[in-house]
């Protein structure tokens, strides 16, 4: 079935350009002229653009990640890496949004002290974003593939594996924290969750 990226992928393709391309000019504009209208709309445009390209990686199954120096140097990942980072590009703009939008209401300071004494929700976020990112590590990308088949296996076992089990421990440790401080927010303060309240906001009340 084809789909508006396999149709119209050159249109496409220039749009998330061009989306990008204005924000990133916007976000400039502020730094020189000190425009908060302008740095909003910037940041809300380029967090679009993520989101737009995350889209089409999922639906495409692949994308292609440049260097921004070297083109050669580029990631292709392709099936369930590919849906995976496609995921992490759209959570991370829709991240953006949400912090764009919490400070246009002037409600970021009290979101953030609400989720210092109760970090369960951020501790589920943080543990999506680990699984995610294991994903990609451990099926890697097509460049990790390639070469002499010796280094390929070195390479997954010594770099992919290893970086992708310690991203699912750490997932399955703020996975069960945020579950915890959610169900028992009072265990989890007694058993050391209170340590960002009193880190965070003993500092901001001096």
């Amino acid at each position: 079935m084809k789909t508006v990226f396999s149709i119209k992928s050159k249109y496409w393709a220039a749009t998330v350009i061009s989306v990008a391309i204005i924000g990133i000019l916007l976000i400039l504009y502020d730094s020189f002229f000190n425009s908060i209208v302008s740095l909003n709309i910037g940041v809300l445009l380029f967090s679009l653009s993520g989101i737009m390209i995350g889209l089409e990686a999922i639906v495409k199954r692949k994308i292609i990640l440049s260097a921004p120096y070297h083109k050669r140097l580029s990631d292709t990942y392709i099936g369930i890496a590919a849906i995976a980072q496609g995921l992490l590009i759209i959570l991370t703009g829709c991240f953006l949004i949400g912090l764009l939008t919490l400070n246009y209401l002037n409600e970021g300071r009290n979101l953030f002290h609400h989720f210092v004494k109760h970090p369960g929700i951020p501790l589920l976020f943080l543990s999506v974003f680990c699984f995610l990112t294991a994903v990609t590590a451990i099926i890697g990308s097509l460049e990790d593939k390639q070469g002499l088949k010796f280094l390929v296996i070195l390479n997954l076992l010594t770099s992919r594996f290893l970086a992708g089990t310690i991203l699912i421990l750490l997932g399955i440790f703020f996975l069960c924290a945020g579950i915890l401080e959610i169900i028992n927010p009072n265990y989890f303060d007694s058993i050391g969750g209170g340590f960002l309240e009193v880190l965070f906001l003993s500092q901001q009340s001096k």
